[in-house]
């Protein structure tokens, strides 16, 4: 499973700091340059919850705190919600709860968030509306016309058949323009029929919600997914032209990154409001495209394969990133967990075993 964390963004971590320098727009790590003052209502909480008072097993879970001093220094977090009630939570390397983490390829997770709120507002047909009809700019002058029939769908299922940008992200970082970089890049397969990463495909999407939204994608998830999820503690960077970036570059904390999952555990519900549609969840996190053997991948989401201690299959699905960021969501056991991890360490161990071989087993019902 840890195959997936990479996917050819290995070097990212070397230019994080000039691309946050040379960016048009700059955010602080801890904070928003936008208001995040637009949700009016209480902010919420996390309820904590002892785990026995949740049905779990709290000498298996003690296994976690061990095993990550023993085996896993780079992590940075580790939190367990179970049944809306946060009943593990435990910070490394001088981490706390208000400490905001670079999740990198978690953010394309977010992404399909928004787009599916876009169509449900009405500002994005369907997933198979043409990139080039909403972004006609960015699509004058292709060196192969198949380029303008990318859809919005193909971006989603990373299916859209370019040479990623991922093989030479520095490159891509140090362009002039994100988006023609990634239409600059030849087509290698057929749009729509193979899986193949490339950060630069939700990061069209991204300049698509600035498009049909007449706003920053950051001002946009504020009116509907930060506000109401009370998420303020944030850092969020942007391209040359401000385009707010959609394959990475979002820093978020392990508590927010929680109330995400639980969001989609809740099928996009929140506190008695439906921020995400109950249709786009579903789809989001169902089988699109196959990656390989062991894994599919939906909207954006990836979904590996699972069995319990019977060696019955177990449906899960993740937001996850470079360097072990993880948001693991559960839904048959109500359970989503959340992992941060030091992207820069050179040590060897996988926040993806950690998850599989210690905490998928101290929760298991």
């Amino acid at each position: 499973m840890n195959r997936r964390l990479g996917w050819g963004i290995s070097v990212i971590t070397v230019v994080l700091l000039m691309v946050l320098i040379s960016c048009s727009k700059k955010v602080p790590e801890t904070t928003s340059n936008a208001s995040n003052t637009n949700n009016e209502s209480t902010a919420f909480e996390w309820t904590v919850a002892a785990p026995k008072e949740m049905g779990l097993d709290e000498t298996a879970l003690a296994k976690i705190d061990a095993t990550v001093a023993a085996k896993h220094g780079k992590t940075y977090s580790v939190l367990i919600v179970k049944d809306g009630r946060l009943v593990y939570e435990k910070y490394y390397q001088n981490k706390s709860q208000d400490t905001p983490t670079g999740v990198f390829s978690v953010t394309k997770s977010f992404l399909s968030a928004l787009i599916g709120i876009a169509i449900d507002k009405g500002l994005i047909q369907s997933t198979e509306q043409k990139l080039a009809d909403l972004l006609p700019d960015l699509f004058m002058n292709m060196d192969d016309p198949r380029k303008k029939d990318l859809t919005i769908r193909q971006a989603l299922t990373l299916t859209g058949g370019l040479e990623s940008v991922d093989n030479d992200i520095m490159s891509w970082f140090q362009s002039a323009n994100w988006n023609a970089y990634t239409l600059s890049r030849p087509l290698l397969q057929e749009p729509g029929t193979t899986f193949g990463y490339n950060t630069g495909l939700p990061h069209l999407l991204s300049s698509v919600i600035t498009e049909v939204s007449g706003m920053s994608t950051e001002e946009f998830a504020i009116q509907n997914l930060f506000g109401p999820l009370s998420i303020t503690n944030y850092g969020w960077s942007t391209d040359p032209q401000g385009v707010y970036s959609g394959g990475t570059m979002l820093n978020l904390t392990p508590r927010d990154m929680a109330k995400f999952g639980y969001l989609y555990l809740q099928k996009g519900m929140w506190e008695g409001k439906s921020l995400i549609p109950q249709s786009w969840v579903e789809e989001s996190v169902k089988k699109q495209v196959k990656v390989d053997d062991h894994t599919d991948y939906g909207y954006l989401f990836w979904l590996p394969d699972m069995k319990d201690k019977a060696g019955k299959d177990v449906f899960e699905y993740e937001a996850n990133g470079y360097g072990g960021q993880h948001i693991r969501i559960i839904p048959e056991w109500n359970i989503v967990i959340v992992v941060t991890s030091d992207a820069d360490s050179r040590e060897g161990s996988s926040s993806g075993e950690l998850i599989d071989q210690i905490i998928i087993p101290a929760v298991q019902p």
